[in-house]
């Protein structure tokens, strides 16, 4: 069985289950995303660019506590998706 069709047999059993596997994805009046998927909150503000085909995107990304440890640094900068500088 691959990976992909085990993934169509979870059936959730509750809000919270639901919630872990799901993202959801909210548009804020007038150019904010916000995007919240189980533990994390990103949140984008798309601007023009210097041409109609450019585009400058501030992003954050508000994770539960404070990454302190090697272990959690590893694991909130491979979740990061933006490919941008972290800190």
């Amino acid at each position: 069985m691959s990976h992909k069709s085990h993934l169509w047999n979870i059936r959730p059993t509750s809000l919270d289950m639901i919630a872990q596997l799901s993202a959801i994805v909210c548009q804020v009046f007038p150019h904010t995303l916000l995007k919240w998927q189980g533990d994390q909150l990103n949140i984008w503000r798309p601007f023009p660019g210097e041409s109609a085909a450019d585009a400058n995107i501030e992003e954050a990304f508000y994770v539960p506590e404070e990454p302190n440890t090697e272990l959690t640094r590893r694991y909130w900068g491979s979740t990061w998706m933006s490919g941008g500088s972290r800190q």
